[in-house]
Parts: C-alpha cells; sequence; structure tokens
C-alpha cells in the first residue's frame, strides 16, 4: 500500500509538471523571444504566407520591419512596419491597383518611406537609427 501512494503521488507531481510546462509554453511570453518582440509568432506567419524571401528588421529596439517578396504576379511583395505589440503601423503592398502605402499611424510614416526608397540597403537607409537583422 505505501509503495501504490508513493507511485501515485510521482505520477500526480509528473502530471503537475507537464501541466505548467504546458501552461508556459503557450503563454504570450514564450512568444516574446528576443528584445520584447513576438519573433516566433511573426516567423511561423511569414514562413507560412506566399512570400518566398521574407526578411525581418528590429529598427531601434522598439518597431519590426517585415520585408516580404517573391510573391504571386499581382502581389509581388508586402512590406510591414509593426511595433513591440504586433500593431500595424504602415504597409506597403503590390497589388491589382499597384503599389500602395497606406499608414495607420501616420507620425511613422516618414521613416516608412526612407524605409521603402532605401529597401535593398543593410540599414535600410536609416543612418541615424539602430537596425538589426533578423535571422530566421
Amino acid at each position: 500500500m505505501k509503495y501504490k501512494l508513493i507511485i501515485l503521488a510521482t505520477l500526480i507531481i509528473i502530471v503537475l509538471i507537464g501541466l505548467i510546462y504546458v501552461i508556459l509554453a503557450s503563454s504570450k511570453y514564450s512568444k516574446w523571444d528576443k528584445k520584447g518582440f513576438p519573433l516566433t509568432a511573426i516567423t511561423k506567419e511569414i514562413k507560412d504566407d506566399i512570400f518566398t524571401d521574407p526578411q525581418i528588421y528590429i529598427i531601434d529596439d522598439s518597431l519590426i520591419f517585415i520585408k516580404r517578396s517573391g510573391g504571386a504576379s499581382d502581389y509581388s511583395f508586402h512590406h510591414i512596419l509593426f511595433d513591440k505589440d504586433k500593431n500595424e503601423l504602415c504597409s506597403y503592398a503590390d497589388n491589382f491597383a499597384g503599389p500602395k502605402i497606406v499608414c495607420k499611424d501616420e507620425s511613422k510614416r516618414y521613416l516608412f518611406e526612407i524605409i521603402i526608397k532605401n529597401i535593398d540597403k543593410p540599414n535600410l537607409g536609416l543612418e541615424k537609427h539602430k537596425v538589426e537583422v533578423v535571422t530566421i
């Protein structure tokens, strides 16, 4: 009887540890893996879309710029600027009507336009900003 209680207690402890692990792994904090950015979630999203050449940049430790290209002929690119909470600030996309910049936060438009004009430069044309490329 004593051994059955020890085995039962051990099984209960193992189950509880497993539950704690599942809760922590699924919490929002597990997705914030670099400087407070949800890079795991973003990386999964951009790997699952139609674009073949995604790139992620962190700007001034406070913004995320995602450069996506290689999509369909009428949707060949879609670049997005996010804040740390993954709120979309500005986007620039190609579609059947032609490329268009849309900014939900007009205070970021100037910065975003600099990035778009210098999209092929390693620092995105942001000479006075810290720009870090994130390896996917």
